[in-house]
């Protein structure tokens, strides 16, 4: 476990070593609306989405953004 989280830790500080400016863009919310961007660029009135671990909880901000959709 130690060793992933020296592993994890030194991966992210290398993240923001070479992506800091773009970082506080890459949200959860963010990404939804990207999907509704990618939704409405198929020109579906809906998405169909099946999420797993972290996207299950993407899906429910999906939803909560974008109800109905």
């Amino acid at each position: 476990f130690e060793r992933q989280v020296t592993l994890q830790k030194d991966l992210a500080a290398k993240c923001r070593a070479t992506n800091a400016s773009v970082l506080p863009h890459v949200t959860t919310r963010n990404t939804a609306r990207d999907m509704d961007v990618i939704r409405g660029a198929l020109g579906e009135k809906k998405i169909s989405y099946f999420g797993y671990s972290y996207g299950t909880y993407l899906g429910t901000v999906y939803t909560q953004m974008f109800p109905g959709r």
